[in-house]
């Protein structure tokens, strides 16, 4: 005689089974911050993605439209231009093209910031904050960076070895950095251990503090990306190697935009 309460238990393991194929078919939860996020960074570091897209598409468009007129059999243009099947079909070939170009924007985004993640890691110095900064939404005020200097100290004893010189090149001068820096239109200072937010032993005077400000006014350039911080760090990075052949930089940290209150003038 079966059991009364197999049933159930066969129900209990269906209720289950359900279950379990609901959970492996709903897509988990997007962040919806973080997918603001990571656009904000496709348009800050892709040229495509910002208006390259455009360009393909329209061009494309054009394209479709000249050669489907130029293929067309001869019947259809016989309706003239207004009601030229030819001129209909080449219409659509280019909305495609255009809708095309259009969704190769993430894709294309993707290959930006992954070749912007090599050129970072290539760096002869530690390089922090950059691709963060760039998912942010702030895109003007005072934009700030800290780089710290393999300041060169005096062995303990006077037996110096090819580890420990017992001379080395001074520091660059403050004079100097402002001059170099002033080529990417940004100030410089002298910083301080605690201006540095992945700390280090260095002393204040390892650390310099750099300064570039943007002021758009009522103006929408450059509202939805930081595609000119990107490429303001392109610059500065440059500076900085060229730094690093004389100075050594042991690190860069990119602190983004401050407040208006820590703002040096």
């Amino acid at each position: 005689m079966a059991d009364p309460d197999e049933l159930e238990r066969i129900a209990d393991r269906g209720r289950r089974l359900a279950d379990r194929e609901q959970a492996s078919s709903t897509p988990p939860p997007i962040d919806a911050e973080a997918e603001e996020a990571r656009r904000r960074l496709r348009g800050s570091v892709s040229r495509y993605v910002r208006w390259g897209w455009f360009a393909l598409g329209a061009l494309g468009w054009v394209l479709a439209v000249f050669v489907v007129g130029a293929v067309a059999p001869e019947s259809w243009h016989e309706g003239g231009d207004e009601g030229s099947p030819a001129l209909g079909v080449g219409m659509f070939a280019g909305v495609f093209a255009a809708v095309g170009a259009w969704r190769l924007r993430p894709t294309m985004g993707e290959r930006a910031i992954a070749h912007e993640e090599a050129w970072v890691r290539a760096r002869p110095f530690l390089l922090t904050g950059h691709l963060d900064v760039l998912t942010r939404r702030e895109t003007e005020g005072a934009f700030r960076l800290v780089f710290e200097l393999d300041t060169p100290r005096a062995p303990a004893d006077a037996a110096a070895t090819f580890r420990s010189p017992a001379t080395r090149s001074a520091p660059p001068s403050e004079a100097l950095l402002a001059d170099v820096f002033r080529t990417v239109g940004a100030k410089v200072r002298s910083g301080s251990v605690a201006a540095f937010p992945t700390g280090s032993a260095g002393s204040a005077a390892d650390f310099w503090e750099v300064e570039c400000v943007w002021d758009f006014g009522d103006s929408e350039h450059s509202v939805q990306t930081n595609a000119h911080v990107h490429a303001w760090m392109h610059q500065v990075v440059a500076v900085l190697e060229t730094l690093h052949a004389r100075h050594p930089v042991r690190s860069v940290s990119v602190l983004g935009f401050v407040p208006l209150r820590a703002r040096w003038s």
